[in-house]
């Protein structure tokens, strides 16, 4: 094709050679599956795909059924796993890797690896223990039986690529009324205690001016050889003890000079080294970061602030709302590794991924959460769970087993509308 233009055409017969995922959960992955083996196989055949993909969190339970199925509709199973692997860099910390058999010996060489993990439990930040891989175990498969790949954006390359930085909650201190939908004033406050101090700091600095020529001595030589030509007599003595007495006085009146001036070095430090400065200062510098904003009109008004946002979306945010004549910061919301882009729904925020799919209310400065996921622990293969957020503190209030009916009717991400966020000029 090198010299001539590719048509649409060409591309759309291209793209039906490479029909294929390597990349899916069923409903026995370790946190984020609902599909069962055979509902994959279906779908797969529906889109025309001649090869698909099981590679469920943690463990391979699902191989068989995936196998036999893919095979009864006349289609290749691709086999393999996704397994958190220990990072180094930030103990506590786990990236995804995608495993994948090319053949009977890399099913082998996966199954150990499994088998491996789930020897080697660790607990995440969250408290909850999962199957860790280590660059030993990994090591074991380098046979050339296992395709492997960073996985999502949670993968070993793409994680230190993502810098997810923070907006701090202090950003909008002061707001207009958001029913107006006006843009937020950016730490207004912070700006004027950093004008108060430099201002203070440049009144100091002008008396240090003023002050430096009183630090040295003057030179008393003239009046000195003037004095000694003089012949000797009361006269010669008289101005002999006054230049003594002047010189000592100019003497105590620079070290006096210096000892204020050293007293007004210290203070400008001080007052640079101080807390509310720094924080000031600091306040003051994040207002020049690009913010974007989304004000969202559910049954209330909600205010959405980020500093990362592509095609005009995002998956994580900071949520706030306007109750009570005040700004109320609720917390940070979104989804994580492969996680779906801030949505809405009638009277819903909603987020999402493979992982779970969740929904929040917000009401008087609280938001209220609904998430349904399935987990494969302990014979539970689904849970919902509820819970408030309120100043990014989450508290959960219940949570309980669901069948795979409710869990696939919990699908809080379908029919919702992506959030689209503007910058804050």
């Amino acid at each position: 094709m090198e010299g001539k233009e590719i048509t649409k055409e060409e591309v759309l017969e291209l793209s039906k050679n490479y029909n294929s995922s390597f990349h899916n959960h069923t409903e026995v992955s370790l946190g984020d599956g609902v599909t069962t083996a055979e509902q994959l196989v279906k779908r797969a055949v529906e889109i025309g795909a001649e090869v698909i993909g099981v590679s469920d969190h943690g463990n391979c339970a699902n191989w068989l059924p995936v196998y036999n199925a893919a095979k009864a509709a006349g289609i290749r199973a691709a086999l393999g796993v996704e397994v958190y692997l220990e990072n180094q860099l930030n103990p506590g910390r786990y990236n995804h890797f995608l495993c994948t058999a090319k053949n009977y010996e890399g099913v082998q060489d996966i199954s150990r690896l499994v088998s491996a993990a789930n020897r080697n439990l660790q607990k995440r930040r969250n408290g909850d223990m999962i199957p860790v891989v280590t660059d030993q175990m990994l090591s074991k498969i380098a046979t050339g039986n296992v395709v492997v790949t960073s996985a999502c954006i949670a993968g070993p390359v793409a994680d230190p690529l993502m810098d997810w930085t923070r907006v701090d909650r202090e950003i909008i201190k002061e707001v207009k009324k958001m029913e107006k939908l006006e843009i937020p004033a950016e730490s207004v406050k912070a700006e004027k205690v950093v004008a108060k101090f430099d201002d203070k700091i440049g009144k100091i600095r002008n008396k240090i001016k003023w002050l430096r020529p009183q630090t040295k001595v003057p030179s008393f030589k003239k009046t000195e050889n003037k004095i000694a030509k003089m012949e000797e007599g009361a006269d010669k003595a008289f101005l002999l003890k006054s230049l003594e007495n002047e010189k000592t006085e100019a003497v105590e009146k620079a070290e006096r000079a210096t000892k204020e001036l050293e007293k007004l070095k210290t203070e400008i430090d001080e007052i640079k080294q101080s807390d509310n400065y720094k924080d000031a200062k600091k306040q003051v510098k994040k207002k020049k970061k690009n913010l974007y904003m989304a004000v969202v009109k559910l049954d209330t008004p909600v205010l959405l602030i980020t500093d990362h946002v592509w095609d005009g979306t995002v998956n994580m945010a900071h949520l706030y709302q306007y109750h009570k004549k005040k700004v109320r910061y609720i917390g940070y919301i979104g989804a994580g590794g492969t996680g779906t882009k801030l949505s809405y729904h009638k009277k819903y925020l909603v987020y999402g991924g493979h992982h779970f799919s969740c929904r929040v209310r917000v009401k008087n400065g609280v938001g209220r959460i609904d998430t349904s996921a399935g987990i494969y622990l302990n014979n539970v293969p689904y849970y919902h769970e509820k819970a408030i957020i309120k100043h990014n503190k989450k508290r959960i209030i219940s949570k309980k087993r669901i069948s795979k009916r409710q869990a696939e009717k919990d699908d809080y991400y379908a029919k919702c509308h992506p959030i689209k966020f503007k910058k804050v000029k």
